[in-house]
């Protein structure tokens, strides 16, 4: 089951957005969606800290005015 299907069953409304950007274009999109939570996908690194992130993941998750949850493929 996804961590969509599982929201969804225990009541929680869900929209499911997929955007390819680069940090210009997300950077002006993501401050007028309404939502409660953002869920954003890293990819995965070897080293930890700030090099964890890549530059878009690391924008939305330092500006962001509500939470952000990561995932990493």
């Amino acid at each position: 089951m996804s961590a969509l299907e599982t929201l969804e069953e225990s009541g929680v409304t869900v929209v499911a957005r997929r955007e390819h950007s680069d940090r210009r274009t997300l950077s002006s999109k993501w401050p007028h969606v309404d939502a409660d939570n953002i869920v954003i996908c890293g990819h995965e690194r070897i080293l930890v800290g700030k090099t964890l992130f890549g530059s878009v993941t690391q924008l939305v998750l330092l500006s962001a005015d509500r939470p952000v949850t990561i995932t990493v493929e």
